[in-house]
């Protein structure tokens, strides 16, 4: 290992196969990939359209794409919850997202504090997946009485990778535009960083208790959603982990 500074470089040597055709990957962890998602998560919806809903405590599932990624992944949002203190009115369609018109948006719930969950923010940090994925499969649990008290309590607002453009090019940290989307959840862009732009759009919505309320960053996203570039273009500077 060559260290200088902060900065360190690893090197290895692998021995390959003789076979010319043979293909080798090379993986900081074990892999998942964004089409590895969207077959997790099509299993998902087959298993949870089959259970019975004539109960308070069955589980409330709802798979919905919040946005498109610069280039046109879903940013899957998960909605899960017990049916108890369920509303027959349907959560808003926020500024910019929800691009399928026909994927029914999730309901609202009275009385129920929501807890939001993301991973994969930064492509290569697969660890997280893993993390994520189990703690879906332990709420989406109907035997697990612990998780039937968090549904009956709580509604789960879950994005399994805000990143699904860096997972799918390959990227350790940045997304299509070289850009670390960790770094600016204060003024996203609608344009440049859609899918940090829909979670901080929907964390804002919850936390004013289903209210749409444009703060400063948004109302200036709608002026500039016409052309005219998003306050200065600072991420590019500010957003590198050298």
């Amino acid at each position: 290992m060559d260290q200088k500074g902060s900065e360190f470089t690893i090197s290895f040597t692998i021995r390959m196969s003789e076979n010319p055709k043979a293909i080798t990957y090379v993986a900081f962890t074990y892999p998942f990939t964004y089409t590895e998602l969207q077959q997790y998560l099509n299993r998902i919806d087959a298993r949870m359209a089959k259970q019975n809903l004539s109960h308070p405590d069955a589980i409330y599932y709802q798979r919905e794409c919040a946005i498109k990624t610069l280039e046109g992944r879903r940013l899957d949002v998960l909605t899960i919850s017990s049916y108890h203190n369920i509303t027959n009115e349907m959560e808003d369609r926020l500024y910019g997202m929800f691009p399928e018109e026909s994927e029914e948006r999730a309901r609202k719930f009275c009385g129920k504090r929501i807890v939001f969950v993301s991973a994969r923010v930064h492509p290569g940090e697969t660890p997280s997946t893993f993390v994520f994925n189990g703690f879906l499969n332990f709420l989406l649990n109907r035997d697990e009485p612990i998780a039937a008290i968090l549904r009956r309590i709580y509604v789960f607002k879950l994005i399994p990778m805000l990143n699904p453009d860096g997972v799918a090019r390959g990227h350790y940290r940045m997304d299509t535009r070289g850009v670390n989307l960790n770094r600016v959840y204060l003024n996203p862009s609608l344009n440049h960083h859609p899918t940090i732009f829909a979670a901080r759009s929907l964390i804002l919505y919850y936390h004013n208790h289903y209210q749409v309320i444009e703060d400063a960053e948004s109302k200036q996203e709608r002026k500039t959603d016409d052309g005219g570039e998003q306050g200065s273009d600072r991420e590019t500077t500010e957003s590198q982990d050298k």
